[in-house]
């Protein structure tokens, strides 16, 4: 089986290598018989032993672990539609505080997705939506795929048990 390589495509810092690096990582996916990809980027810690199985366990197509962006303004990284109707992706968790208390009490919430850091993704969506470019201004796939799952119809899931830190360079962030 061939790996994924972790070389660059584009010069250092460069966003394209992080789609690049997704495309290749689902098609070498696609050409084996897993059920399910598990993302979980070098700069994210897992909170425990058993956070990829709870993973595993949630229902949906699509499961994220919540965790900080580390980029510009430092929000959750799931974020909640408005409602059924709504086209958009709506706003992170931590911007609608009764939300996310929520979402923790409940363990398993709906999102509308958003961050890839820790993403669990359901074969039959890998399928139906490649990776691209969120727009001409974001080369990241994250939020035109979450776009893309929701006008589809697929179940995005936040699994708020599994609370992932994420290194920024100077510190571990904490989702809460």
């Amino acid at each position: 089986d061939r790996l994924v390589e972790t070389e660059q495509k584009y010069p250092d810092g460069d966003l394209r290598n992080v789609l690049w690096l997704y495309q290749m990582a689902r098609d070498v996916y696609l050409q084996g018989e897993w059920d399910a990809l598990l993302i979980l980027e070098h700069d994210n810690l897992l909170p425990d032993t058993h956070a990829v199985q709870r993973l595993l366990e949630t229902p949906g197509d699509i499961v994220y672990a919540p965790y900080r962006l580390r980029r510009g303004a430092t929000m959750l990284s799931t974020w909640k539609a408005v409602g059924a109707r709504d086209t958009h992706l709506g706003r992170p968790l931590d911007k609608r505080p009764e939300d996310l208390a929520a979402a923790r009490r409940s363990v398993v919430y709906p999102v509308s997705g958003v961050g890839f850091g820790c993403t669990l993704i359901q074969r039959k969506v890998l399928k139906a939506i490649p990776f691209r470019a969120s727009s001409s201004k974001n080369v990241c796939p994250d939020v035109g795929f979450a776009k893309a799952t929701h006008k589809l119809g697929f179940v995005n899931n936040g699994r708020f048990d599994v609370p992932v830190k994420h290194w920024n360079g100077k510190e571990w962030l904490e989702p809460w």
